[in-house]
């Protein structure tokens, strides 16, 4: 199954004039496939060493991981980190039955938790684990090798891990799609490149030394407090080509990433968020709806919740006495801002003089951007007026079809 199918162009037509416009987004439909019998799904083979002539059966060392990260002690240090009920931790050792035939560094009873707890059956956490193994085997296994994002990719789509650490010692990552240019990056590199580049980012953090750090201290992956800063939001974040990218992203994380997402924190969100909630709420399961708190104006109150000192953890972007960094390793500008073509003409030139380009290294001082947008305080549950049909289908599921 691939996730990301090559795109055959942009459509650039203009809307009718007369009458409401209705946008109508179709993708390929993508079948989920039924859990593989061992038959199918093992890979067994061995490998001769032409100078020794000795065989070394990959088989028995996949297994052997696979027993080891599977260990009796090792599960229930697994289930009481996720508190899990005794019915649970049964459940868990049974799925580790069921799955294992999958050959995968991640088949580990700390990512098939994951996936017990956000499913509502065993089948069905076993179809979700077995999907995000294709997924990993399919795209992320290789995407910081067979990917190379644009400079402007990461100085202007600000997505990132923070240098700092939430009161349970987890990771803190932050998103500024209100400080973005979506609909310009859209333009300029595509659906594709938007997509994979989210992806791209969130991979390259699991190879930090924060990340690495916590998962030798605690022999686990971090969870994330997740702050979602939305100053800055205008109807241009709202154009109908956006809306398949978004339920695509949102998609992706929900299905893949479930169970890494402590909390959704959303700052700053300005009076027209009420109507772009309206037309992306449904693209979230209740799952990921019971993790948000939209914290207006008053987030410094709400993020001090979760985090201890939000001077030293948050940037002067999110706080203005702020003296928090990126984690290093990671794309340090977390500005955003339009992008200009005159700052892609060099680094284009560049790639086709090199085949690569230079990465940006450094922070900068916040833009202007966010002051397109006034930030208000709103209310979800206003009512307004705006009729706008969209209808949006991703991966054979229809995730939108209404007036906005």
């Amino acid at each position: 199954m691939k996730f990301f199918q090559k795109s055959k162009g942009k459509a650039k037509g203009k809307g009718k004039a007369k009458g409401l416009p209705v946008t109508t987004v179709e993708e390929a439909s993508e079948n989920v496939s039924e859990p593989r019998t061992s038959s199918t799904t093992s890979t067994c083979t061995s490998t001769t060493n032409d100078a020794t002539g000795t065989t070394t059966n990959k088989t028995n060392n996949n297994i052997s991981r696979f027993e080891d990260k599977w260990d009796a002690e090792r599960v229930v240090q697994v289930a009481e980190r996720w508190g899990l009920t005794d019915e649970e931790t049964s459940q868990l050792e049974e799925l580790r039955d069921r799955v294992a035939d999958v050959r995968h560094e991640m088949n580990d009873p700390q990512e098939v938790v994951r996936f017990l707890r956000d499913a509502k059956t065993i089948k069905d956490a076993e179809k979700m684990f077995r999907t995000f193994i294709e997924f990993r085997r399919n795209e992320m296994d290789t995407i910081l090798d067979d990917f190379q994002p644009h400079p402007l990719l990461k100085s202007h789509l600000p997505m990132t891990l923070l240098n700092a650490q939430d009161k349970d010692g987890d990771g803190i990552w932050i998103e500024r799609p209100g400080a973005a240019d979506l609909y310009g990056l859209y333009e300029r590199f595509g659906k594709d490149d938007l997509l994979k580049y989210a992806l791209y980012v969130r991979e390259q953090a699991t190879k930090t030394q924060r990340y690495r750090d916590h998962q030798a201290k605690h022999d686990c992956n971090p969870k994330l407090v997740c702050i979602v800063d939305v100053q800055g939001l205008n109807r241009r974040h709202m154009r109908p080509a956006l809306l398949p990218i978004l339920a695509h992203a949102i998609q992706v994380i929900q299905d893949y990433y479930c169970g890494y997402i402590k909390k959704i924190i959303v700052i700053r969100e300005p009076a027209l968020f009420r109507i772009f909630w309206s037309m992306i709420k449904g693209f979230f399961n209740q799952n990921m709806k019971d993790l948000m708190v939209f914290a207006g104006s008053d987030y410094e109150r709400v993020l001090a919740e979760y985090i201890d000192d939000l001077e030293e953890a948050l940037p002067p972007c999110i706080l203005p006495q702020g003296r928090g960094t990126v984690a290093e390793g990671m794309p340090q500008r977390i500005e955003g801002g339009p992008w200009l073509p005159s700052e892609a003409a060099p680094l284009d030139k560049q790639l086709k003089d090199n085949g690569t380009y230079d990465s940006t290294t450094s922070m900068t001082e916040d833009c202007s951007w966010a002051s397109l947008s006034e930030h208000q305080d709103f209310d979800l549950q206003q009512p307004f007026e705006h009729e706008t049909p969209v209808r949006v289908n991703v991966q054979g599921r229809l995730l939108l079809n209404g007036s906005f």
